[in-house]
């Protein structure tokens, strides 16, 4: 795999290897699988972020073949953190990963402190994507064969409006984004008449595009807006194909009801059509 001749070879620094306890050394009555989450640490929302990342198996397999990084050393290094909780064992302590997150950000995710499970998957891609090709903001467009975090995510975006009525279009920004954000799906979807009771999981990614150009219309310069005129939808358009689709629902409540989640899962499908 093509590397930066720049960036060494490193192995993960002493410190981190020899903090990196056995979870069943800390916990020998326990010899069970899964997320160690200790009563205070509050880690809840970084184990939902390495579950997530823990199940995709071209995002370990890549992990797994990369060695060289820009590692920042000092118990701080995303990738090494990473990589350890990737290794084989039974429990996976998240305890190295929340340090390493820790020290790069002092005013978020801090150790015993609750935090946001979505920004913090973004945030360890970002890492990733700094430790492998040296870049601070992973929202630019990367090119490096060898950055796992846009291989596997990254999806750019070009952005522009349209008039239905008349066909012209105004181009808008293109930028990267590794995660793509959907609110009042469920409701677009119950719009379509799309149900629990009727799933339809071929017409997921119509909800999505749907939703994507909801909202803040504008008038078509071309046309006119009033009387009949026509109004700018937004439109964005995919421009790459990454290997994995992240999608991050947002919810008009922290406490969706049993029903709501029943009703969207059921229209979730393996395969995402955009056209």
């Amino acid at each position: 795999m093509a590397m930066d001749p720049a960036v060494g070879i490193l192995e993960p620094p002493p410190e981190f290897v020899n903090s990196a306890q056995s979870p069943n050394s800390m916990h020998p009555q326990q010899l069970i699988k899964g997320l160690a989450n200790d009563p205070g640490s509050n880690s809840c929302f970084l184990n939902s972020a390495v579950q997530l990342l823990w199940h995709q198996e071209l995002f370990q397999t890549g992990l797994n073949q990369l060695t060289s990084h820009l590692c920042s050393g000092h118990r701080s290094c995303v990738f090494c953190a990473l990589k350890l909780r990737f290794s084989d064992r039974p429990t996976l302590d998240a305890g190295v990963l929340r340090s390493a997150l820790a020290a790069q950000f002092s005013d978020r995710f801090q150790l015993g402190e609750m935090d946001d499970s979505a920004e913090c998957l973004e945030q360890i891609l970002g890492r990733l994507h700094f430790h492998l090709v040296r870049q601070q903001q992973p929202q630019q467009q990367c090119t490096a064969g060898h950055c796992i975090t846009h291989r596997r995510f990254g999806m750019d975006i070009q952005e522009e409006r349209a008039c239905p009525r008349c066909g012209f279009v105004q181009p808008g920004p293109r930028f990267t984004q590794l995660t793509h954000y959907a609110g009042a799906l469920l409701s677009q979807l119950r719009h379509m008449g799309i149900g629990r009771a009727n799933p339809s999981p071929d017409v997921f990614g119509l909800g999505l595009r749907k939703v994507a150009g909801a909202g803040d219309l504008r008038a078509c310069p071309k046309c006119g807006g009033g009387g009949g005129g026509g109004c700018l939808l937004l439109r964005r358009k995919l421009l790459s194909r990454p290997d994995l689709l992240c999608l991050g629902l947002v919810w008009d409540s922290d406490r969706p009801s049993g029903a709501d989640l029943g009703d969207l899962l059921a229209n979730v499908g393996s395969t995402v059509t955009f056209g």
